[in-house]
């Protein structure tokens, strides 16, 4: 068969050097092996009389050598060869593997939507300086978001002491219990709450609300009722929708019949170049549900429209937790005040949370020295399909995954810390894989393959979750635009 193949490949070789003799072909082929063993090996060579090989001349005591061989005739040493091929798939899918071990959600059309509602917020500023006046029984409190705030809420003012309750002393000067006030009314127009101190300063001849500085931070702790009161302020929350969608992935595998029963140098069959299109698709899927972009459009060429799904850090940066950083500035000290307080302060997220690094991250993070501890002490722990390591910060804890496809787009410095059970895989269509018989439909003498998904990532509640990014790698810019 080989040699048939060789005479075929002589044939075509010699028409299309316009070689009407194979002789003349072979001639020069042979000279110029010749010429090969007379310039790199320990011997002298000359072509056959008729062309029909290399003939060899050494010096005494040197016989034919393989370097000799495989100059002289490059394909007759028959060179074993491993059948075993090594396939470098790269254990960059987490996301995915995660995804298919999440409670998938079905869905039954491209787009979907979630609705999500949060609790009220408790914090806010003073806009104006107010306070400090004899006499005066309540004070309007101007501050930047009246609409926390409720009629009986009790408000307290960290930042600036109150008086002792009942006492005779008035002297702050080691009290240091903050000043707390009653929220007696609510002025809307002015943007100010009208409120009397719960531990102000109260005497025989007056009463007295410390000053409070511009910028103040006060916070709502909660109602205060009065004997007799039945009801109070009624509370009502409504969700809000958020909406993805949901995109195609595909991959197709096909050969013809003559390639498939084709004698192969190794076992390479149709059925490892489904495993590798497989493995492809699924790195597509996880390139796509981490830097994705939910869109929708027209395909100029087909005229066909085409979803795009969202990834997580589209999703973070847009309503989740973000956190710049210089990584090569880390220490120990700002990894916990910038990034780990960050991450689980502000949210009622999970107390562990999980992190995939890119390789500078993880090198960075893993040199420090509480950390660096916990990690070559603690065992890799396996879940979800991924092996982690788990890093502890007091009453928190971050599991570590070096994910190699962060490195591969531009994200070394970077890292994803999602919280999972806020993450949904929603699935109009599963994974699943269809057998096309393109030989009966007359388009294909062969065999083909082609795997189906239609799935997106979503994250809900979105500051559980974190992107943080170091702003010497991250960082797009607004370049030129013109006017449309």
């Amino acid at each position: 068969m080989k040699k048939n193949l060789t005479s075929l490949l002589l044939a075509i070789l010699c028409a299309f050097f316009g070689v009407t003799d194979a002789s003349a072909f072979l001639m020069a082929d042979a000279s110029a092996l010749a010429a090969a063993v007379n310039e790199g090996a320990n011997a002298r060579a000359t072509a056959g009389v008729e062309n029909q090989g290399v003939h060899t001349m050494t010096d005494k005591n040197v016989g034919l050598v393989t370097d000799t061989t495989r100059l002289g005739s490059p394909d007759l040493i028959d060179d074993p060869i491993d059948q075993l091929i090594c396939k470098m798939f790269q254990s960059g899918i987490a996301l995915d593997q995660i995804g298919r071990h999440l409670q998938q959600v079905k869905q039954n059309g491209m787009r979907y939507s979630f609705w999500s509602v949060d609790t009220r917020p408790i914090e806010s500023v003073t806009t104006a300086a107010v306070g400090n006046v004899a006499n005066a029984t309540t004070i309007a409190l101007p501050v930047a978001n009246i609409n926390i705030f409720d009629k009986t809420d009790i408000i307290v003012v960290p930042s600036v002491r109150g008086y002792e309750f009942n006492s005779a002393t008035t002297s702050r000067a080691s009290y240091l219990v903050p000043l707390v006030l009653y929220v007696q009314a609510i002025d809307s127009q002015n943007g100010t709450l009208i409120c009397q101190a719960v531990n102000g300063k109260y005497a025989t001849t007056g009463s007295l609300i410390p000053f409070i500085p511009k910028s103040t931070r006060v916070y709502r702790l909660g109602h205060a009722a009065s004997e007799g009161d039945v009801q109070t302020t009624p509370y009502a929350a409504l969700p809000e929708p958020d909406e993805l969608f949901m995109q195609i992935f595909k991959t197709q595998v096909m050969e013809s019949t003559i390639s498939i029963d084709s004698e192969k140098k190794v076992n390479w069959s149709l059925a490892d170049q489904q495993e590798l299109a497989l493995y492809n698709m699924r790195k597509e899927i996880e390139l796509s549900y981490i830097y994705g972009v939910k869109g929708y459009f027209r395909d100029l060429n087909t005229k066909r429209y085409v979803y795009t799904c969202s990834g997580v850090i589209q999703q973070i940066l847009e309503k989740g937790t973000v956190i710049p950083l210089t990584l090569s500035t880390m220490t120990e000290s700002t990894l916990l005040t910038d990034v780990v307080k960050t991450i689980f302060l502000g949210n009622s997220g999970s107390a562990s949370r999980y992190m995939f690094a890119g390789s500078d991250f993880v090198a960075k993070v893993g040199g420090l020295g509480n950390v660096s501890k916990q990690i070559d002490a603690t065992q890799v722990f396996r879940k979800f399909g991924v092996d982690w390591k788990s890093i502890q910060f007091m009453s928190w804890q971050l599991n570590l995954y070096q994910h190699p496809l962060l490195d591969q787009i531009g994200l070394s410095k970077c890292a994803i810390v999602l919280d999972l059970p806020h993450v949904r895989k929603n699935v109009f269509r599963s994974l699943t894989n269809d057998v096309l018989d393109l030989i009966k439909s007359g388009v294909f003498d062969g065999k083909s393959t082609v795997w189906t998904e239609i799935s997106s990532i979503g994250l809900k509640y979105p500051k559980c979750h974190a992107f943080i990014y170091d702003t010497t790698q991250f960082a797009p810019v607004a370049t030129a635009e013109t006017n449309l």
